[in-house]
């Protein structure tokens, strides 16, 4: 199975579709969703955009590409993750603005980047890269996002 059918079959069952409710959605035969969960074939870029955009996800998930590259680690260690990316996101709004957005909890992000397609989407807005050794992962976040 490729990565970007591996991508797709963990999205459906995230979100609890078929492949003929994706194949109805997208435009394309519910066979050609099953070959793409397979591999066997490859959807087109007019396809990918529209997969993409039907589990409101980037394409470079769908592709296994840019901070996806670790995608299985970063499952993994997600809670180390998450918890990393919290504490960036409050440190940085807590030094950023002076009003009730700076009294937001390390407990309410993580509640929100819990959510696998949450954590999907924010990742590459936040973090450059996710290095992980033998004993531990390096976060690596980008200096200029958001804030």
């Amino acid at each position: 199975m490729s990565t970007i059918g591996k991508r797709i079959k963990e999205l459906r069952r995230c979100k609890k579709v078929t492949q003929k409710e994706i194949a109805e959605r997208i435009g394309v035969n519910p066979v050609s969703v099953q070959r793409f969960e397979y591999g066997s074939v490859r959807p087109s870029l007019d396809t990918l955009v529209a997969l993409a955009d039907f589990f409101q996800v980037p394409i470079d998930f769908l592709l296994g590409r840019g901070i996806f590259k670790s995608w299985e680690q970063i499952r993994e260690n997600k809670a180390f993750v998450i918890d990393c990316m919290a504490k960036w996101i409050v440190q940085h709004l807590r030094g950023t603005f002076n009003s009730d957005i700076a009294d937001i909890d390390e407990s309410t992000v993580v509640a929100i980047l819990s959510d696998e397609l949450s954590l999907i989407n924010w990742l590459p807005v936040l973090v450059d890269e996710v290095i992980f050794t033998d004993k531990r992962a390096i976060i690596l976040f980008k200096l200029d996002c958001l804030f």
